[in-house]
């Protein structure tokens, strides 16, 4: 491209911000959502795209592109997943991929995911899940019950799968099951959540994830190798419904990070320093001690901040993963953690 046609691609797109901003216009909104896809910036042209559709809901164009978008993220995080199985394999990635294929109306790759995921992860309840939901998806209510049956004994807090079960079980007429399920619903705690059925507020949160972002790499230490903790950090994503951490110094300087992509990885370490400055003397004031650990439940999963002495822990949940678990991983980072400042320390 030469320099004119350069500044006059430049001026245009002025044009159109200028326009999206003060004037609002459809038009404008997917025009400037295609340059930004063409000049290789696909985030920021999604999010031109959404913000027209938020504005205007029913128009054509901007319902396309945000298909386009949907699918072109889809599918490169199925590549992610995929080349993750490949080398690290769990039952929560199996899940993730079979359950991306059933968004995107694969059933068939769903299915024979799920299938290889059980085949080597028999017990895991997320596996189990998403062949319930495949299974009623084409009216196999009964094979779909025995999966949401294991599901929910495996996490007896599955509450999506104890309703979806329930139902089932009244279309097939096993009603007395369907109450004993029912029973099981209204026993389960609900989430706890703050006056009015907000979630709970807190300082701000790290930027909340797309569902189908992908974790970076871990950062290379000192002298251009890995350290013992970013090795772990990075072991962590995928694992148990893990996807993304951080470990951050008191000042606010990234440790070690294997973040989801999308993620500004100052701004997450900034803002975790920010969570444990605001939290801690308010844990104080309420008679509660020091911070240890916090949660904050997100729309789409949860974040949990661990407090390692003077460094802070942040972890991103999927949804439906399991604290105790993640705790266990964040007791293990911290033990990796010792051993590298004493390593430091022989040195």
């Amino acid at each position: 491209m030469s320099f004119l046609d350069k500044l006059r691609k430049s001026r245009e797109r002025a044009q159109l911000e200028e326009i999206v901003q003060k004037a609002p216009a459809p038009d404008a909104f997917g025009r400037l959502a295609r340059m930004l896809l063409e000049e290789g910036d696909p985030v920021q042209a999604r999010q031109v795209a959404q913000r027209g559709l938020a504005a205007f809901p029913k128009n054509g164009e901007l319902i396309r592109l945000e298909g386009y978008f949907a699918t072109a993220e889809r599918e490169a995080e199925c590549r992610r997943l995929r080349e993750q199985i490949d080398r690290y394999p769990n039952g929560r990635l199996f899940a993730r991929l079979a359950e991306l294929y059933r968004e995107g109306n694969e059933p068939d790759k769903a299915f024979h995911v799920a299938r290889s995921g059980l085949a080597t992860f028999p017990h895991n309840d997320s596996l189990h899940y998403v062949m319930g939901l495949l299974h009623a998806d084409k009216g196999e209510r009964e094979e779909a019950c025995r999966h949401l049956t294991l599901t929910a004994e495996i996490d007896k807090f599955n509450v999506a799968a104890l309703k979806l079960l329930c139902q089932l079980l009244g279309e097939l007429g096993r009603h007395t099951e369907a109450a004993g399920v029912l029973a099981r619903i209204k026993a389960t705690p609900p989430k706890i959540k703050a006056p009015g059925g907000s979630a709970p507020a807190a300082a701000p949160a790290p930027e909340e994830r797309s569902p189908a972002a992908s974790a970076k790499p871990a950062r290379a230490g000192a002298g251009g190798g890995e350290s013992l903790v970013d090795i772990a950090l990075a072991r962590l994503t995928d694992r148990d419904g893990i996807e993304g951490a951080i470990l951050v110094d008191a000042s606010g300087r990234t440790v070690a990070a294997a973040l989801p992509a999308g993620q500004d990885e100052a701004a997450v370490a900034a803002t975790v320093a920010d969570l444990r400055r605001t939290a801690s003397p308010v844990c104080g004031e309420l008679g509660l001690g020091s911070l240890e650990e916090a949660n904050i439940e997100l729309i789409s999963g949860a974040f949990h901040l661990y407090a390692i002495k003077d460094q802070s822990l942040g972890i991103y949940a999927a949804p439906r993963s399991r604290p105790g678990l993640i705790a266990q991983h964040a007791q293990s980072v911290a033990r990796k953690i010792a051993a590298h400042e004493a390593g430091d320390t022989g040195r």
